[in-house]
């Protein structure tokens, strides 16, 4: 019975060992576990605090700046490398002439100075499809917004450059007189105007000046018909004067010039500004002769003028004169009283007193 007895208290004291290793198994086991789900916990939590959230936000945001940036970049350089070709092909169609502007713009599409795939594409095509005659252009830098050149046989490119030279000259002139042709003008040079037209030039408001082929070359007949523009601005009338526009017209590019012998290469010696006409006896009413007529009459008045107090004052006094006129026109038919009376009241106005005398003499002297 002893022996049952110690057979069965081994095996409770086994199975008692057994329960609590098992025990001490399911602890581990469970420890471990706690253990696997604090360190992911902890691994997760990192991902979600403030601090890294917070440097999460700020290099996204620095990647979409820099993203950004470079965009607006590249926009930026695209954008001012077309306002660059634009400027330079508006720089090159300023000639004048049409076949010159042409020439330019080939220039810079061979030279591969248009580097935007569809202007250059659409450049080309422009070329290929516009006469050199009918091209676009714009004034030359000489004559900036006031005159250019139509293109004909007769408008060869030694003689618009001299026009060229010339009337810008004479339009800085004209504007420190304070006179202006009022826009801008366009110049013909046509062969047999003289015969269609039966004048040598003339200037037609709406389309410009004409100027017969054979007479191109003399320069004060153009002149002429720019300072019927410039006065046509400064009467801000219609209807002026034909005689005495006529003589002022040929008075100013004389004056420019520094020489009476107005238009002197046509070989008309009757066309000199220091004559004796004066203003007595019947009038042609015809156009072409009461025109002749101005021309020496008046053009010759204001030379004599001219030459007793000085070509600054003269010329600015007669332009001054010739504006008071257009903003009150005479109330007398006798347009040289007219003219005698404005050119006093300009004289006082810009020094009184001082020229009365020479303005009274010169005009007394021409019959007024």
């Amino acid at each position: 019975m002893s022996e049952t007895s110690a057979e069965s208290g081994s095996t409770a004291e086994q199975d008692r060992w057994e329960a609590e290793f098992a025990l001490k198994q399911r602890e581990q086991k469970s420890r471990e576990q706690d253990l696997e789900l604090r360190r992911r916990q902890a691994t997760t939590l990192s991902w979600h605090s403030p601090l890294v959230l917070a440097v999460l936000a700020a290099a996204t945001a620095a990647l979409g700046n820099a993203a950004v940036a470079l965009l607006n970049g590249r926009q930026q350089v695209a954008l001012e490398t077309a306002r660059s070709e634009g400027a330079r092909m508006l720089e090159m169609i300023k000639t004048g002439d049409p076949r010159t502007a042409k020439v330019n713009l080939k220039f810079l599409l061979d030279a591969g100075l248009i580097t935007d795939e569809k202007t250059a594409k659409a450049l080309d095509t422009f070329l290929k499809q516009t006469p050199a005659g009918s091209f676009p252009s714009l004034p030359s830098a000489a004559n900036p917004g006031t005159v250019s050149f139509v293109q004909t046989p007769e408008m060869t490119p030694d003689l618009q450059k001299a026009l060229d030279a010339t009337i810008a000259k004479f339009i800085d002139f004209m504007k420190g007189l304070g006179g202006d042709v009022g826009g801008s003008i366009a110049v013909h040079v046509l062969k047999d105007l003289e015969v269609s037209k039966g004048m040598s030039g003339y200037y037609d408001p709406a389309k410009g000046v004409f100027i017969d082929a054979k007479y191109a070359k003399e320069q004060d007949l153009i002149l002429r018909e720019l300072s019927h523009a410039v006065l046509a601005t400064a009467a801000k009338r219609p209807d002026m004067p034909i005689a005495l526009e006529s003589g002022l017209s040929a008075y100013f590019p004389a004056s420019f010039r520094g020489g009476p012998d107005f238009a002197s290469g046509m070989a008309r010696d009757a066309w000199n500004l220091r004559n004796s006409v004066k203003d007595t006896g019947p009038r042609d009413p015809s156009f072409p002769a009461e025109t002749f007529r101005g021309l020496l009459l008046w053009g010759g008045t204001c030379w004599d003028l001219r030459e007793a107090i000085g070509k600054e004052a003269a010329d600015q006094l007669i332009l001054d004169a010739w504006a008071l006129l257009g903003a009150s026109p005479p109330s007398v038919p006798d347009q040289g009283k007219a003219f005698k009376t404005a050119l006093l009241t300009a004289a006082e106005r810009k020094a009184p007193g001082r020229f009365n005398t020479a303005i009274e003499g010169v005009f007394a002297k021409r019959g007024v």
